[in-house]
């Protein structure tokens, strides 16, 4: 059977994957354009699903504060377009030692807030900090709901191009084989050979296998994160509408035990509070059992920090994620394929910027000059094992 023929190719139908594929099909309008996922859509296996996140201006690094403006007009411009309601304000309060390198923020106007202030913004709050910082703009992100936009964002993209070439999204499609190439190539499992001029990678969880494949090995590390619900013991005293705002608490120890917490939006009287941390998994063979240690030191934190909360999670959901060790997402050609696109390595705080880094990479996939500089995402700046 002949291979079938695209000019894109975006591998991985999570939220950078389908931002991507937007991106390319607005830009070039015939593009025939796929995006293949492996999984069933919407599934949760990996880092896209759940139905919330933190969206913030307040960074710790310029490049991302300088990016968070045009992601904000992005998700908003997503929201009304799709006619969904995708981001609820309800400022960011940032906790932490005052020495704590993750309280330097650039880029962002931001109020301080003494530990009495931070008890008088939030009196269900102990903080047990010395300083803390208000971003007036950090709300919720609604995941699950962006996710779905996209998905019928795109829909309605190749519904308006189909005419000419189109694209789809084709799920239940797992790449078996990736030869490099102009054009290059590649084998899905049970659906034969597709080419293409272009591949973008955006696979999340099995970014550091693919890259293997390619003689390309990168230092990620996949950690599963135990993401926890906690019970109000007093229905409403945590709500949006009672002024409860997303924290993130910076520890002494560093990000490594950073903790952030988000009113009740994905279940009625639940607290989303989870730890920027978590045990390393491989993504294909591990076992979804919950870290023992972890949730004892969150259930510490909440019994000292939110004493209105149980201090037994009442559910438990997991996440991945894809841990470069700065941090720092790796958005970059190939350093041998420059028709292979990487986009990996959000290490956690990747969704609230998936607008901008999606256009990152379709510019670098269509030969445009990138929007940013692309110099902190450089796969070069680690010392790569590589077979080229």
């Amino acid at each position: 059977m002949a291979a079938q023929v695209y000019d894109y190719i975006v591998l991985g139908a999570g939220v950078h994957g389908l931002f991507t594929a937007l991106q390319l099909l607005r830009h070039e309008p015939g593009a025939k354009t796929l995006v293949l996922e492996q999984f069933d859509l919407g599934h949760a296996r990996g880092s896209s699903h759940g139905a919330s996140r933190i969206i913030r201006k307040a960074y710790t690094k310029l490049h991302y504060s300088q990016m968070m403006d045009e992601s904000f007009s992005m998700w908003e411009s997503l929201s009304r377009e799709a006619g969904i309601k995708l981001i609820t304000p309800t400022g960011l309060l940032i906790l932490g030692p005052p020495d704590d390198s993750g309280l330097q923020t650039a880029g962002v106007v931001l109020q301080q807030t003494p530990g009495k202030d931070q008890a008088a913004r939030v009196p269900s709050l102990n903080p047990h900090a010395s300083y803390g910082l208000w971003d007036e703009d950090g709300g919720v992100l609604h995941a699950e709901n962006a996710v779905k936009a996209l998905l019928n964002k795109f829909y309605i993209c190749v519904q308006e191009v189909v005419r000419q070439r189109g694209g789809e999204v084709q799920d239940g499609s797992k790449v078996i084989r990736i030869q490099p190439g102009s054009p290059l190539r590649l084998e899905v499992e049970a659906m034969g050979w597709y080419t293409t001029r272009a591949l973008i990678l955006t696979p999340g969880a099995w970014a550091g296998l693919l890259l293997k494949q390619l003689g390309l090995w990168a230092p990620l590390k996949v950690i599963q994160v135990d993401v926890c619900y906690w019970r109000e013991k007093e229905p409403g005293q945590h709500s949006v509408e009672n002024g409860f705002p997303c924290i993130i608490h910076f520890n002494s120890c560093g990000d490594e035990k950073s903790i952030y917490a988000l009113p009740p939006i994905d279940y009625p009287h639940l607290v989303k509070l989870c730890g920027h941390f978590g045990m390393e998994v491989h993504p294909d063979t591990m076992e979804r059992h919950h870290d023992a240690q972890s949730l004892a030191f969150l259930s510490a934190y909440v019994a000292n920090h939110l004493p209105n909360l149980d201090s037994t999670p009442a559910c438990i959901d997991s996440c991945l994620y894809t841990n470069t060790p700065d941090a720092d997402f790796i958005i970059d050609k190939h350093p041998r394929y420059d028709n292979i696109i990487i986009g990996a390595g959000f290490s956690g705080h990747g969704f609230k910027l998936a607008p901008v880094v999606g256009k990152l990479l379709s510019e670098l996939a269509s030969g445009r000059h990138p929007s940013y500089k692309l110099t902190p995402f450089r796969i070069g700046r680690f010392a790569l094992k590589a077979n080229l």
